[in-house]
């Protein structure tokens, strides 16, 4: 019996396979919520010195009279400066009672008075703070130094700040873009908000005030040469960006 060999018919399917293939956009877009960010470091150009006076007497009238003493020597030690270098501000006068400690089944009494003057100075030129905290010194106690960028300062340095932040935040929305196969013109701005966050400022501690005249006279010192250091302003930028689809 004779055999017929049958051609074997191979067919080929093509099947599309697409591998890790990007989202599609809606027609009307994707709306992204980003932020841009800038950072420039700025040398600190003012100080601000808190200069404190307290005193204790047996009345309020005695310990008023020592505080505003020793209070207005200090004011008259700092009113040599030039009123643009050197600000001057009372910032807190108060006088209160000092109660005796009392034994079990006695009540407290009155035994004396304390009051304290603390003077806030903004020195506007940082290479006078050691002059300006030993005048003062010689009758009150400073509590601190604060060394920080003036208001001046910020606004000159605040346009490159703000254009380099916005500049962060297109490129961020350019990125987004590219992911999605889109140019830089795809992308329209919604909303924006802007806000700056400048960084704390240094802070120097002085030794704790004390109330009697003639130890504090003994603790003071010639006031310490000190450095201003520098400061991080940062600019931030909120953006809200609508990316359209291509057409």
């Amino acid at each position: 019996m004779r055999r017929t060999a049958l051609p074997i018919l191979l067919f080929s399917l093509a099947v599309p396979l697409t591998l890790h293939a990007a989202p599609q956009l809606q027609p009307q877009g994707v709306v992204v919520t980003l932020s841009g960010e800038a950072t420039k470091t700025v040398a600190n150009d003012e100080a601000l010195i808190t200069f404190t006076v307290e005193r204790r007497a047996a009345t309020p009238e005695a310990v008023t009279e020592e505080v505003v003493t020793a209070g207005n020597k200090g004011l008259e030690a700092l009113a040599k400066w030039d009123k643009n270098t050197v600000v001057v501000e009372t910032s807190d006068f108060s006088t209160w009672p000092v109660y005796t400690r009392a034994r079990e089944g006695e009540t407290s009494m009155i035994g004396g008075w304390s009051a304290r003057q603390t003077i806030r100075v903004t020195v506007r030129d940082v290479t006078k703070v050691s002059d300006v905290m030993k005048g003062a010194a010689e009758t009150m106690q400073y509590d601190g130094i604060t060394f920080r960028v003036s208001e001046a300062s910020k606004k000159a340095a605040e346009t490159e700040l703000l254009d380099a932040a916005l500049n962060d935040a297109k490129r961020r929305a350019g990125v987004i873009a590219k992911n999605f196969e889109l140019t830089d013109d795809a992308c329209q701005v919604i909303s924006l908000t802007i806000g700056d966050t400048p960084s704390a400022p240094i802070r120097y501690y002085a030794a704790p005030r004390v109330a009697n005249d003639a130890v504090m006279m003994k603790s003071a010192v010639p006031a310490p040469a000190v450095s201003a250091g520098e400061s991080t302003l940062t600019m931030r930028v909120g953006m809200e960006v609508r990316i359209l689809p291509k057409k």
